[in-house]
């Protein structure tokens, strides 16, 4: 009984020998899953910029401002939304600033086409 014993934790201790190096080899290391969060990270960084893109556009057009995006505190800042799980800021922040770009794009100009309307039906 003891040899069974003896013979079964050998085959385990063997078995970690082989596991445990290829663990270690991608611990750390960047797999499809940490790109596919990143990913993610990129996606909310570009919707949290759209949004507020949105607000400062149609709220520029209302107010008869010209087009300037870089005005805004928000676009200069760029990390609204932000978390220290989202990785590199910079990163963060470059899809937040195309986002923001985006969204203050659409609402301005869908504004001005809605002025322009609204002046032909007078």
């Amino acid at each position: 009984m003891k040899t069974s014993h003896y013979v079964i934790g050998s085959l385990l201790a063997a078995g970690l020998l082989f596991i445990a190096p290829a663990c270690a080899a991608t611990y750390g290391s960047r797999s499809d899953h940490g790109r596919d969060y990143r990913s993610d990270s990129q996606r909310r960084a570009f919707a949290s910029g759209q949004s507020e893109g949105l607000k400062n556009g149609r709220s520029d057009a209302e107010k008869g401002h010209r087009f300037e995006y870089e005005q805004h505190d928000a676009y200069r800042d760029a990390d609204k939304g932000y978390n220290r799980r989202d990785g590199d800021r910079d990163e963060y922040r470059e899809s937040f600033r195309k986002g923001f770009m985006q969204g203050y794009n659409d609402a301005y100009r869908a504004n001005e086409r809605d002025n322009d309307r609204r002046s032909r039906q007078r």
